[in-house]
Formats: structure tokens, sequence, C-alpha cells
């Protein structure tokens, strides 16, 4: 039994050890009107205080189209459910290019080719893992329209297309 136990433990240790600073984290983006599965957001942090992230999508209608991150994770409801973007320091949305004066969640566009995928890759020095910038629980949102960066206080993006809950990942 004391076996047993010392296990337990040291297994929830090592769990909370690594909930409490992790590394990697991804969502899965799935259309908000047919739920099919469009593709995956990963998360990693860099060391250095950036996330970089990469997104792997597919039959994402092609143009630009802003990405936030939201508030909430709860990608039901086509998205009516997911709040506004994640603000913590309660700044204006605009341009991530410019500066910390823009939301956390604000994440720029995206390009979909025209067979509707999008391959990228970008560092954000916003974005965490962990703290008050920590995006874990919250959703990644792809938007109809581009992000003209001006408009308030979603740089009229448009609808929620496509969303993910963002978790930990091994």
């Amino acid at each position: 039994m004391n076996i047993l136990f010392s296990f337990l433990v040291l297994f929830l240790t090592s769990c909370v050890g690594n909930m409490s600073n992790p590394q990697k984290a991804l969502a899965i983006i799935y259309d908000l009107e047919t739920a099919a599965k469009l593709g995956v957001a990963y998360f990693q942090d860099d060391n250095n205080g950036n996330v970089i992230v990469r997104l792997e999508l597919k039959n994402i209608t092609p143009g630009e189209h802003g990405l936030h991150i939201h508030e909430y994770g709860d990608i039901s409801a086509n998205g009516a459910n997911l709040g506004g973007h994640f603000n913590p320091f309660k700044v204006s949305h605009g341009n991530p290019q410019n500066g910390l004066k823009v939301h956390v969640g604000d994440l720029g566009n995206i390009t979909a080719n025209n067979n509707g995928s999008v391959n990228t890759e970008f560092t954000d020095y916003k974005l965490s893992l962990r703290g008050k910038n920590s995006i874990l629980g919250r959703s990644i949102v792809i938007h109809a329209h581009k992000d003209n960066f001006t408009t308030q206080p979603s740089g009229h993006s448009g609808k929620k297309i496509a969303a993910g809950v963002i978790a930990i990942a091994k």
C-alpha cells in the first residue's frame, strides 16, 4: 500500500509541476457551424518570454481572416460563448506589430490560400502559457474577414467562423 501511495503522490506531483509550468499547448480548430475539424494550432514557450504559434488548417475560405485569442474556451453555440478578445490589461484593439498597447488576444491576420489551407508560424511576445497572460483554457478564433486593426473593440473582422480551446500539450 505504501508503494502505491508513494507512486500516486509522485505521479500527481509530476502532473501538477507540468501544469504550473507548461511548455506546449494546442487547440483543435473546428468550424463553428458544422463542427468539422479544420486543423490544429500549436503553441510553444520559447523560454525567452515569447510563444511560438503554428497553424495547420484546411477548408478555410480563401483570403485574409482575423485571428484572435478570446476570453473563454466554450466553443458551443456557434461561438456565442467565447466572450471578447483576451484583454487582461484593458487596452485598445490594434495591430500586434505596433507594440504592447493592444489586446493580448490580438494576433493579426492569417491568409488561407486558394485551396483553403493555412500553414504559418509566428512568434508573439504578449501570449503566455502561465501567469496573467496565460491563454490556457481560452480559445483561438478565426473570423470571417480580415482585421482592420482600427475599429474598436474587434477590428471589424466579422463573424466567428472557427475556434478551438487551448489546452496543455505533452
